[in-house]
């Protein structure tokens, strides 16, 4: 995977107030420890830009198509994020309200896989 496939830029115009920002989204289906071997290094010449806005995995949301196409997206667990338990009695079904989920990639990486981007990237 190209390593700047994975910056999503949100360009404006600094003449009119507006600022330029960008997010690292990382844990990308089908990504591979070697996809971030390199991927740190590579954020330290960007120098020129600030610090991004956010470094995040892919966010699992109701209704996207990695929630709705099953099979192209294979999860080892999906559930409703842990926040709504907070919100809601338990007499809620939380599968049916919730619209953000926690999940593993079947036989994807780990979280850890990504933190030497993430803090090159900060």
């Amino acid at each position: 995977m190209a390593y700047f496939t994975k910056l999503f830029p949100v360009l404006a115009d600094h003449e009119t107030g507006y600022e330029i920002f960008y997010e690292v989204k990382a844990n990308l289906r089908g990504e591979t420890e070697r996809d971030y071997a390199g991927q740190a290094e590579v954020m330290l010449y960007l120098w020129h830009l600030p610090p991004q806005e956010n470094s995040a995995r892919i966010s699992l949301e109701r209704f996207s198509p990695m929630f709705t196409e099953r099979d192209a997206f294979r999860f080892r667990h999906r559930t409703p994020q842990r926040s709504y338990r907070y919100i809601y009695p338990e007499t809620v079904d939380l599968e049916r309200v919730a619209y953000f989920f926690d999940y593993e990639f079947d036989g994807g990486l780990p979280d850890s896989a990504c933190v030497d981007v993430t803090r090159a990237a900060d």
